[in-house]
């Protein structure tokens, strides 16, 4: 009875360790990609991006503008907080050129 004991604890004792194992291996996989999807996101935000926009009173003349994906992302935020500003305060009051309080 007691060899059939130690035999059976002895089986749960290496599947445990197999499973420990196997699990180990699977975080240090799963690490190692984060860690490469985090890299590869630092380099995408370091792309440059150029973009063309026409002029301001020019029907021909085209300006080019080039910055990196995390600077084009900068100004788009800052675009929507300005419009959001706006926003907040109201429209200016009829007769007055004020944007409010």
């Amino acid at each position: 009875m007691q060899k059939r004991l130690a035999f059976g604890a002895g089986l749960i004792a290496v599947a445990l360790g197999a499973s420990a194992c196997t699990h180990n291996k699977e975080n240090a996989r799963l690490a190692a990609q984060e860690r490469e999807t985090a890299k590869m996101a630092a380099l995408d935000q370091e792309d440059v991006i150029c973009k063309e926009y026409i002029e301001t009173a020019s029907r021909l003349r085209k300006q080019k503008v080039c910055r990196t994906r995390a600077q084009w992302a900068e100004l788009e935020k800052n675009s929507k907080d300005f419009v959001k500003d706006i926003e907040r305060r109201g429209a200016a009051q009829p007769g007055g050129d004020s944007l409010g309080p």
